[in-house]
């Protein structure tokens, strides 16, 4: 679970980049003191994803299939798939800063690594995480930008472990939202964009992201 006690160990990335930042870009320098926000505001909407969106999906393919994976969720798996969901946020942070700073992708990666840290005060590894979604490659996706999705499906489904086909279709279908809501709390919190105004490709979805405002 995620720890968001400023009294914990200081940044070590945000500081490394405030000593380095003559070598990036100097608009960074606003996010970097919004970080710590960010962190906050990813966990809210990582609780809000589970309860009303992971969760929900897991009840409705066991109406489908008579199975019953919501109910027989234990800590464990909870705490994974809280931290699937948080990685999925943090993949979409590192995508849109990407998109903003493309000259910069040495610094995105350490704004990535230092968002990280404000949500677990520790580094990400590089086979869970963050990290498990930016080097995830399959050559069977014309459009690698859709990839996430597949590999979102195929570590829930390890989670719990199920992975009948129907089941992990349901969730790569999910996790578009996931990005789309992430790409909302990052406008509005890094960049002071409302998140009322933000596009939706469907109405529930917008509906469920003003939820959270």
């Amino acid at each position: 679970m995620w720890r968001l006690f400023r009294s914990e160990p200081r940044n070590p990335v945000i500081a490394e980049l405030k000593w380095h930042r003559r070598r990036f870009d100097p608009r960074m320098s606003q996010i970097l003191t919004r970080l710590p926000k960010l962190s906050q505001t990813f966990a809210q909407g990582r609780d809000y994803l589970y309860d009303l969106g992971i969760y929900e999906v897991f009840r409705e393919y066991d109406t489908r299939a008579g199975s019953e994976i919501a109910r027989r969720i234990d800590a464990v798996q909870k705490a994974a798939l809280l931290d699937e969901i948080a990685a999925v946020m943090l993949y979409t942070f590192h995508r849109t800063c990407t998109v903003r700073y493309p000259e910069s992708p040495e610094c995105v990666a350490r704004l990535t690594d230092a968002l990280h840290f404000e949500m677990y005060r520790r580094l990400p590894t590089p086979d869970a995480g963050v990290l498990a979604y930016l080097t995830y490659r399959n050559p069977h996706f014309e459009d690698p930008t859709v990839a996430y999705a597949f590999h979102f499906g195929q570590r829930v489904g390890t989670i719990m472990a199920t992975l009948d086909t129907p089941f992990l279709l349901m969730l790569a279908q999910h996790a578009p939202l996931i990005v789309e809501i992430a790409e909302h709390l990052i406008r509005s919190v890094l960049f002071n964009e409302p998140i009322a105004a933000a596009p939706s490709t469907e109405g529930s979805d917008s509906n469920r992201t003003r939820g959270m405002s």
